[in-house]
């Protein structure tokens, strides 16, 4: 295919990703959310990328809002690393109970994983509500 495709530069974008490339890869990432503003795709990529990588954790919580929005349903792995980045813990704590709502959809779809995924998130939603508790 054409290097420049939408699951080209997301493909390249997360292979560079994976061989430590950080720069290579957010700027392939961060083209894909230009060349399809509205792929739900590109920016849940490139979210999740920044959460991982990125310098500014302020960047990856802009762009996996944006995730959010163009992709509420599906994904949850945005609502992961929003709720491990905000820094309002209602807000963080809203993010990880809609992670894990995903993930118990997809568990009672038969997906084997996400009981698994579904422990990490139970851990990170309480400690978040630990947080928000101490804040009071």
């Amino acid at each position: 295919g054409g290097g420049s495709s939408l699951e080209n530069l997301i493909d390249s974008g997360n292979e560079h990703l994976a061989m430590d490339r950080v720069r290579e890869g957010l700027a392939d990432l961060r083209r894909a959310c230009a060349l399809v503003p509205d792929s739900a795709d590109a920016w849940d990529a490139y979210g999740i990328a920044l959460a991982e990588f990125g310098a500014d954790p302020n960047d990856a919580v802009k762009v996996l809002k944006r995730a959010a929005q163009l992709s509420p349903d599906l994904g949850y792995e945005k609502f992961m690393y929003l709720g491990q980045l905000l820094d309002d813990g209602e807000a963080a704590a809203t993010c990880t109970r809609r992670g894990l709502a995903l993930i118990e959809y997809q568990a009672a779809h038969g997906d084997e994983d996400a009981s698994e995924r579904m422990c990490g998130a139970c851990c990170a939603l309480a400690e978040q509500l630990m947080r928000v508790a101490d804040d009071v």
